[in-house]
């Protein structure tokens, strides 16, 4: 936007400074023929308690009561906006001043309402037991577009006590609404949310607000700082600082929520007691983004996924001060990443948590500073990929994936469920179901180390490395489920037969492999195979069988 000051005050106004009546005309690149529509101006302080409603030429359409006559101006001005087809409103109160609403404001199609600043001049406030101050939508589905609210302070000035929390008294509803903004706005103790973007709110973008939901004597009045539900989809909210909110961002609360991208914003002392979190990536969102954002002193969990969101991506966000959180991220959801972060600090239990119910999680490349080795990574769920690190260590495992770098430990009786854990550079683990878990380490050892599995016991010495072992035979035998894999058979005194035990649930995945060593005539024959026996007549012959759980073969 282009801002076009005027400097000449109207006549009736004669005497006020530019700081006492700052006028100003507003050009869009998106309203190139619509100017300010309205100006309501707080003249209370030069005027003796007047509110003055001026046109964007500074003439006088209309004056009222400070406190009286808020609501009345300020409908006039938005109605005038609307019916126009869209344009600018100016709420002015002067420093020191304030405006006061006590019913909520319609913000329509095309319609901007723009404040001094938050910082710069009076406030806005919002006395009323319920409902919310502004609200951008019309029930009509994609009802608003192209509206915004900027360089607003509103405040919930109906009484924001403890008592007060949960209250339905809101900053900003939207619903339905696209392609809207909300710029530099400053919110402040409202009991409910201070952004609720809801049920058709796409591409909305909500820019460099400041959310407060609390403070030190009231504690946490907001439940949210912004809250996305139910279909609002592709909604950024970019450089954004929210603090004292029992929720700082819900995501995905109800209904379809997909795209929501949380950039570059600044999220502190949120949740407390056990509630709550700085984000709460609730159970209907998708393709979430949560990137390069500052988390710090989020008492229970920093970020929470829920086991049905889909696809949730964390990366290059900073958490500090972990003294008091339990959480940095837990993830119970379904795909996603958690990349590229920087953790400082100890958490109460572990900087990155893969819920039991979570699946198909990349982490990689998270800077641990000053973080415990056990309280860096705590591993559940399938199908995840976990870079450790070099020197950072899992504290849990799962199904079917890779514990990646050279040091990760699995722990004896952590809720293993899989039958196999790959560790980078090619160390494969093998893990049983049930109560038979052993402790699996890849990397030095200090001393031996024994490994106990349903079929098998397995013990590494200093010097040795996870190789299958073998068996000699010169004679007939039905091998066990705990046979070794490697069966080196020298036929030289007479041919003999070699039985498979029957294929069955326990030895499920088992694999034989056959070698003749010897130069004689004579034939290695291995029975009970799908498809009838096999024979190995040559010196250096092989045959390598497996069980599927029901029948041994040939692969």
């Amino acid at each position: 936007m282009t801002f076009h000051r005027i400097v000449n005050a109207h006549s009736d106004l004669t005497g006020l400074t530019a700081d006492d009546h700052p006028q100003y005309q507003l050009r869009g690149d998106n309203y190139p023929s619509q100017f300010v529509r309205m100006l309501l101006v707080d003249t209370s302080r030069a005027l003796g308690q007047r509110l003055v409603l001026l046109d964007e030429q500074g003439q006088v359409i209309q004056q009222g009561t400070p406190g009286t006559d808020d609501d009345t101006l300020a409908n006039l001005a938005l109605a005038a906006a609307r019916d126009a087809g869209g344009g600018h409103v100016a709420f002015w109160p002067q420093t020191g001043q304030a405006l006061t609403f006590t019913t909520p404001k319609a913000v329509r199609h095309g319609v901007h309402v723009w404040g001094p600043g938050a910082y710069v001049a009076g406030r806005i406030y919002y006395n009323a037991a319920s409902g919310s101050m502004f609200t951008m939508g019309d029930g009509a589905t994609y009802g608003v577009e192209r509206a915004g609210l900027h360089y607003l302070f509103l405040e919930n000035s109906g009484g924001y006590a403890g008592s007060q929390k949960g209250v339905e008294i809101s900053g900003i509803s939207a619903s339905p609404s696209t392609k809207n903004v909300i710029e530099g706005v400053y919110f402040s103790l409202f009991g409910n949310v201070a952004i609720h973007l809801n049920d058709y709110c796409w591409d909305n973008q909500i820019v460099g607000c400041t959310i407060k939901g609390g403070d030190s004597v009231n504690g946490r009045v907001s439940n949210f700082g912004v809250l996305m539900s139910s279909r609002a989809n592709d909604c950024t909210i970019f450089n954004t600082s929210i603090f004292w909110c029992e929720q700082g961002v819900y995501v995905g609360a109800t209904a379809s929520c997909t795209g929501s991208r949380i950039i570059a914003c600044n999220i502190e002392e949120c949740s407390e007691s056990g509630t709550g979190s700085a984000v709460y990536v609730g159970p209907h969102a998708q393709a979430t983004v949560i990137k390069d954002c500052y988390l710090e002193s989020n008492d229970t969990d920093a970020i929470y996924v829920h086991g049905s969101a889909v696809a949730t991506f964390i990366e290059g966000n900073t958490f500090l001060d972990l003294s008091g959180t339990r959480y940095a991220v837990s993830f119970a959801g379904q795909g996603g990443t958690v990349r590229g972060n920087h953790f400082d600090g100890d958490p109460s239990t572990f900087c990155v948590y893969l819920d039991g119910a979570s699946a198909g999680v990349y982490v990689s490349e998270n800077v641990y500073d000053g973080t415990t080795a056990a309280r860096r990574v705590s591993i559940g769920g399938t199908g995840h990929v976990v870079d450790i690190g070099t020197t950072h260590y899992g504290q849990r495992t799962f199904d079917g994936g890779l514990l990646a770098d050279t040091v990760g430990e699995v722990t004896a009786n952590a809720g293993v469920t899989a039958d196999s854990v790959l560790l980078k550079d090619g160390a494969v683990g093998l893990l049983a179901a049930g109560s038979n878990r052993g402790t699996l380490t890849h990397g030095s050892l200090s001393a031996a180390r024994t490994w106990t599995f349903p079929n098998r016991s397995l013990t590494v010495g200093l010097s040795d490395d996870l190789r299958s072992s073998s068996t000699n035979r010169t004679a007939a035998a039905t091998l066990s489920d705990t046979a070794t894999e490697v069966q080196r058979c020298d036929l030289t005194g007479g041919a003999f037969t070699l039985t498979l035990q029957a294929a069955s649930s326990s030895n499920l995945g088992k694999v034989f492999l056959f070698v003749k060593t010897d130069a004689s005539a004579n034939a290695l024959t291995v029975s009970n195979l799908l498809g009838g026996n096999r024979t190995v007549s040559v010196q250096g012959g092989t045959l390598m069988v497996q069980s599927t759980g029901t029948e041994w073969v040939v692969i």
